[in-house]
Protein backbone atom coordinates (compact mmCIF):
# COMPACT_ATOMS: atom_id res chain seq x y z
CA UNK A 1 0.00 0.00 0.00
CA UNK A 2 2.58 2.50 1.01
CA UNK A 3 4.19 1.91 -2.71
CA UNK A 4 1.22 2.23 -4.35
CA UNK A 5 0.74 5.69 -2.47
CA UNK A 6 4.38 6.68 -3.47
CA UNK A 7 3.32 6.04 -7.23
CA UNK A 8 0.33 7.73 -6.86
CA UNK A 9 2.01 11.12 -4.97
CA UNK A 10 4.66 10.56 -7.67
CA UNK A 11 1.60 10.82 -10.49
CA UNK A 12 0.22 13.83 -8.95
CA UNK A 13 3.32 15.40 -9.05
CA UNK A 14 3.79 14.81 -12.54
CA UNK A 15 1.12 15.93 -13.46
CA UNK A 16 1.70 19.19 -11.26
CA UNK A 17 4.34 20.33 -13.65
CA UNK A 18 3.30 19.51 -16.84
CA UNK A 19 0.31 22.01 -15.88
CA UNK A 20 2.70 24.23 -15.48
CA UNK A 21 3.55 26.88 -18.67
CA UNK A 22 6.22 25.63 -21.21
CA UNK A 23 8.89 27.48 -20.11
CA UNK A 24 8.86 26.27 -16.50
CA UNK A 25 8.56 23.20 -16.64
CA UNK A 26 10.82 20.48 -15.99
CA UNK A 27 12.72 18.99 -18.84
CA UNK A 28 10.63 16.27 -20.89
CA UNK A 29 13.17 13.35 -20.02
CA UNK A 30 12.75 14.12 -16.41
CA UNK A 31 9.32 13.81 -16.78
CA UNK A 32 8.81 10.73 -19.27
CA UNK A 33 11.22 9.02 -16.61
CA UNK A 34 8.78 9.83 -13.45
CA UNK A 35 6.40 8.50 -15.29
CA UNK A 36 7.93 5.47 -16.07
CA UNK A 37 9.11 5.37 -12.41
CA UNK A 38 5.16 4.96 -11.62
CA UNK A 39 4.73 1.82 -13.77
CA UNK A 40 5.49 -1.51 -12.06
CA UNK A 41 8.43 -2.80 -13.70
CA UNK A 42 8.17 -7.04 -14.75
CA UNK A 43 11.46 -7.33 -12.84
CA UNK A 44 9.61 -6.73 -10.12
CA UNK A 45 5.94 -8.17 -10.60
CA UNK A 46 4.58 -9.87 -13.84
CA UNK A 47 1.73 -11.09 -11.65
CA UNK A 48 0.51 -11.92 -8.27
CA UNK A 49 2.26 -15.32 -8.45
CA UNK A 50 4.93 -14.00 -10.42
CA UNK A 51 7.54 -11.57 -8.65
CA UNK A 52 10.85 -10.96 -7.50
CA UNK A 53 11.51 -12.44 -4.29
CA UNK A 54 14.71 -10.07 -3.60
CA UNK A 55 13.89 -7.14 -1.17
CA UNK A 56 16.90 -5.00 -2.74
CA UNK A 57 15.05 -4.72 -5.94
CA UNK A 58 12.25 -3.14 -4.62
CA UNK A 59 14.07 -0.92 -2.16
CA UNK A 60 16.00 0.33 -5.23
CA UNK A 61 12.76 1.06 -6.98
CA UNK A 62 11.25 2.83 -3.98
CA UNK A 63 14.28 4.68 -3.42
CA UNK A 64 13.95 5.86 -6.94
CA UNK A 65 10.65 6.79 -6.91
CA UNK A 66 11.18 9.03 -3.65
CA UNK A 67 14.63 10.80 -5.51
CA UNK A 68 12.23 11.85 -7.78
CA UNK A 69 9.57 12.44 -6.14
CA UNK A 70 11.62 14.75 -3.86
CA UNK A 71 13.29 16.22 -7.11
CA UNK A 72 9.91 17.23 -8.60
CA UNK A 73 8.82 18.73 -5.64
CA UNK A 74 11.52 20.99 -5.22
CA UNK A 75 11.73 22.02 -9.02
CA UNK A 76 7.68 22.63 -8.56
CA UNK A 77 8.13 24.81 -6.00
CA UNK A 78 10.87 26.62 -7.00
CA UNK A 79 8.35 28.05 -10.18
Amino acid sequence: IEDYEYMAMLSRLVEQARALEPDSRPAEDMLKHAEALCEVPDSISRSMTDYTKDPDDILDRRREIGDMIEELSRVIAER
